[in-house]
């Protein structure tokens, strides 16, 4: 990927991409990898998505049950066999997961990007999978419309600003710290971290939004045992809440 700029839907690309779709579907290659698996004794995984996101409670609500048409990797022009310089849509985002579309439809859709431009940004394809992961675990567990009346938050967060209507307006920047908590692993880099979580802060039009960082990263061990207690309590997967939001959820890596 020459540089970091939009590659426009070319003819040939839609045209590529739509026969490689129109094969996966007509096969329905994903359910029978899947079906294979368990059979196995693997148990029923996904082949679109890493086996394991390193964390139980979150493979249970992130990578099941499979997620919708749709999902899996976005190819870029050269992984497609396209002559010319190899590139691929909005590289700026690495992955994405929608719960809805634009009309509140449920979509359920997760997407990551596998290229050596993104290594040299700091992240690799299993990194940006799990961190979408983690995105589908909160929205399809429930979690991201529970935590603001979590009282386990309220009574250990040395922050408000997780609760009432203050953690419903910073709900899309607490996303992004709960998840990119979890993408490195035991690799955590705090500074890279950090430096994640001020650049979407300064994005909100709110006062001191390096200052509300701060205070949501200071909490963010208390905010990953609330994520897991909650997880925890789910314990059937018969009985998995569909709650996601009632407009489009679309959390950009």
């Amino acid at each position: 990927m020459a540089d970091s700029e939009s590659t426009p839907m070319t003819p040939e690309y839609s045209r590529r991409l739509a026969e490689l779709e129109n094969y996966i579907s007509d096969n329905r290659l994903v359910s029978k990898e899947a079906q294979m698996s368990l059979l196995s004794g693997q148990g029923y995984k996904d082949p679109r998505f890493i086996p394991t996101t390193g964390n139980e409670l979150i493979d249970k609500f992130g990578l099941y049950p499979l997620a919708a048409e749709g999902s899996g990797q976005v190819l870029s022009t050269g992984q497609l066999g396209m002559e010319g310089a190899d590139s691929v849509r909005n590289p700026n985002i690495p992955g994405q997961y929608y719960s809805n579309d634009f009309r509140g439809v449920s979509k359920d859709t997760l997407r990551y990007k596998n290229h050596p431009f993104y290594d040299a940004l700091g992240y690799s394809a299993e990194q940006v999978q799990k961190h979408e992961l983690v995105h589908r675990a909160a929205v399809r567990s429930g979690y991201d419309n529970y935590y603001p009346n979590s009282e386990f938050l309220k009574e250990n967060a040395t922050t408000s600003l997780f609760s009432g209507k203050t953690g419903n307006v910073l709900r899309p920047l607490i996303r992004e710290v709960l998840a990119h908590s979890y993408e490195r692993g035991d690799d955590f880099d705090e500074k890279f971290f950090k430096e994640n979580i001020y650049s979407r802060a300064k994005k909100f039009n709110i006062r001191n939004p390096t200052e509300i960082a701060d205070e949501l990263m200071e909490n963010i061990d208390v905010l990953k045992q609330d994520f897991e207690r909650y997880l925890t309590a789910l314990t059937n997967p018969d009985e998995i809440p569909n709650r996601m939001d009632e407009i489009m959820v679309e959390n950009d890596f």
